[in-house]
């Protein structure tokens, strides 16, 4: 199995008519209860799309077996995971001075959702309180933090780092609530990548970005951040024709985008939540 197995998942899953990044992230390691992020957020949360899973746990076949459980079925369906494991190599420069390297080695699992098993303990992650306070609680707390000038005038909603201003606009212009906030996070996504923050470049935000990878990295913040906040927009789920035919030649045209992205949204999120970004690889 390589990383290339995960983007073909999601290109798959993009052919049949699903946007994985428009579902909110939940899924977590069973046996740690880590939250899964990134790239093994959207492979995980495909399957349980795809299968009709209620359950957002998910276990490797090593921490069922050591919990005394077993799968319903031996052909039960698998997510791929990957874990970036650190790895340490020494080697000798141009003095002849030994010096010790360290690189990133991807290595990846199976996991299977707690729904297709038997005879393990459940260990879901608890909702934390009320979901609309929370995102509010996370908008405010963030903006306040960077002092980023917030503006509600209506028609259109933008990220602009001349100004470091975000306009969005008010709630009673959605359709929900839920699509506030999924636009909302999606320009706050966008508000990391200003210099002096996680630095991407973003200079050009406000050309043709529709399918670039700058716009799927705040699509996919914005999707971290409704797991965060336990909202689901049932409204956003559906997608037309155009917008999936899009991301589908881009992901043709550049095979790593999803890989990328998924690894600079996890960034945005952190940033936003934590104040910085978190280091290490995900859990398994």
């Amino acid at each position: 199995m390589k990383v290339q197995d995960i983007t073909n998942t999601i290109i798959e899953a993009l052919e049949k008519g699903v946007v994985p990044w428009r579902y909110p992230m939940r899924p977590h390691a069973g046996w740690s209860g880590h939250r899964y992020r990134g790239i093994n957020a959207l492979s995980t949360q495909i399957m349980a799309t795809e299968m009709g899973y209620k359950s957002t746990t998910w276990l490797t076949d090593k921490a069922l077996n050591k919990s005394g459980g077993w799968l319903l079925d031996d052909e039960a369906p698998s997510a791929l995971i990957v874990y970036w494991d650190r790895k340490f190599i020494k080697e000798k420069d141009e003095e002849e001075e030994s010096k010790t390297k360290t690189y990133m080695s991807p290595k990846i699992y199976k996991v299977y959702n707690l729904d297709e098993c038997v005879g393990y303990e459940k260990k879901e992650v608890p909702v934390t309180g009320d979901a609309v306070e929370g995102a509010d609680k996370v908008i405010t707390n963030y903006l306040s933090r960077e002092e980023i000038t917030r503006t509600q005038v209506p028609g259109k909603a933008y990220y602009s780092p001349r100004g470091d201003e975000i306009n969005c606009p008010l709630p009673d212009n959605f359709l929900t609530m839920e699509s506030y906030y999924s636009t909302m996070f999606h320009e706050m996504g966008h508000s990391t990548g200003a210099t002096g923050r996680i630095g991407r470049d973003i200079a050009n935000i406000f050309g043709d970005h529709a399918y670039s990878k700058e716009e799927l990295i705040a699509e996919m913040t914005s999707s971290f951040l409704m797991g965060h906040c336990e909202i689901e927009d049932p409204t956003e789920l559906e997608q037309s024709a155009s917008y999936i035919a899009g991301w589908l030649k881009a992901f043709d045209n550049k095979k790593d985008l999803v890989m990328k992205a998924a690894q600079e949204a996890q960034k945005a999120y952190d940033y936003i939540t934590l104040g910085g970004v978190k280091k290490g690889g995900d859990h398994v």
